[in-house]
């Protein structure tokens, strides 16, 4: 069997004052998917760094305060483009004022 291709991807955990989550809509061909703002690290990329790119380019949140790591999950499940077996993603948290998401 030949072996896995695992994207690696990050993610935000961004939490108010108020304990409020945000949570992001992904619209593909066979349905929505509500997550976690992230996605995967481009070359060169490590997590922190694509953390912040991303954050910037699907919320609008520019130099945000990244917390600590809290958490990974693997999950393995083809995806759409057929470049990945699955995803590793990286889970940070990420204090925050309530605000309006405005992506770029």
């Amino acid at each position: 069997m030949s072996e896995l291709r695992i994207r690696q991807a990050v993610r935000a955990l961004l939490v108010t004052d108020a304990d409020e989550i945000m949570l992001v809509r992904f619209e593909f061909p066979k349905g929505t998917v509500w997550s976690t703002p992230g996605g995967g690290l481009e070359r060169g990329e490590d997590h922190l760094a694509a953390l912040h790119r991303e954050l910037e380019e699907e919320v609008g949140l520019s130099a945000p305060t990244i917390s600590r790591h809290v958490w990974n999950r693997e999950h393995i499940t083809p995806h759409m483009d057929g470049r990945y077996d699955g995803q590793q993603d990286r889970f940070y948290l990420v204090p925050t004022q309530r605000f309006e998401a405005l992506p770029v």
